[in-house]
C-alpha cells in the first residue's frame, strides 16, 4: 500500500512540475515579445539566466543546449494559447517559428 502511495505522490509532483513549467513558458513568450526596448532586452536576459540557473539545480549534468531544447519543447505546448492572445500584427510568421525550433528536433 505504501509503494502505491509513493507512486501516486511522484505522479502528482510530476503533474505540478509540468504545470509550473508550462506557466513559465507562457510568461517567457510574453516577455520575449516585449523585449524590444534596450531595458526590456536586459531584463529578459536576466530573467532567462535566472530560470536557467533554477533548471541547472535539478539538471546538474545538463548542458545549456539541453535547457534550450527543453524550453523550446515546452514553449511549443503553450504557443497557440499565447499567439491567440496577441494582436494579429504581432504574430510571427510560420517560417519564423519553424526556424526557431529546427535545432531541437529529436
Amino acid at each position: 500500500m505504501s509503494a502505491e502511495a509513493a507512486i501516486t505522490t511522484v505522479k502528482h509532483r510530476e503533474k505540478i512540475a509540468t504545470t509550473i513549467t508550462k506557466t513559465k513558458a507562457k510568461a517567457r513568450l510574453k516577455r520575449m515579445i516585449t523585449m524590444i526596448p534596450l531595458a526590456g532586452v536586459a531584463a529578459g536576459i536576466y530573467f532567462e539566466e535566472q530560470e536557467y540557473k533554477e533548471w541547472k539545480v535539478n539538471n546538474v549534468n545538463g548542458a545549456k543546449s539541453d535547457y534550450i531544447c527543453e524550453v523550446a519543447k515546452i514553449t511549443l505546448d503553450v504557443l497557440d494559447e499565447v499567439l491567440n492572445e496577441l494582436p494579429e500584427k504581432l504574430i510571427p510568421s510560420q517560417s519564423t517559428l519553424n526556424s526557431m525550433i529546427k535545432k531541437c528536433k529529436n
